[in-house]
């Protein structure tokens, strides 16, 4: 029941988060929900690589990565925008969040885990 409690407030803080940065930067191609993939891709490569250190106890990596990381990225509405991406013919954009954002949330997980394993 606590691990449930801890992704559960984890998660919230992560989706709040989430829909202050996409409410102030989605009026440009979807630039927040881009945003927060590629920080919350960062970020769970950090706590991969603190857990792996043991600096990161189980409990606390279940937080930030389940809880809050699961919150705060979207690969739900990162479909759905591709859909409507689809749907209106934007071809360019829908091949660059198709291609290029997936390359750049793997890069940034990298990073992550390299800054932490120096």
């Amino acid at each position: 029941m606590k691990l449930l409690l801890v992704v559960f407030l984890g998660g919230g803080l992560g989706s709040v988060l989430r829909y202050i940065i996409t409410s102030q930067m989605n009026s440009y191609y979807y630039s927040g929900t881009i945003t927060v993939n590629l920080i919350g891709s960062f970020i769970i490569g950090i706590l991969a690589a603190l857990l792996y250190k043991n600096v990161l106890t189980q409990d606390l990596f279940l937080l930030f990565s389940v809880g809050f990381c699961g919150g705060f990225t979207t690969f739900s509405t990162y479909s759905l925008e591709n859909v409507m991406l689809l749907k209106s013919e934007k071809y360019f954009q829908l091949l660059f969040q198709i291609i290029i954002i997936p390359i750049l949330g793997l890069i940034s997980a990298f990073l992550g885990w390299k800054i932490i394993e120096k």
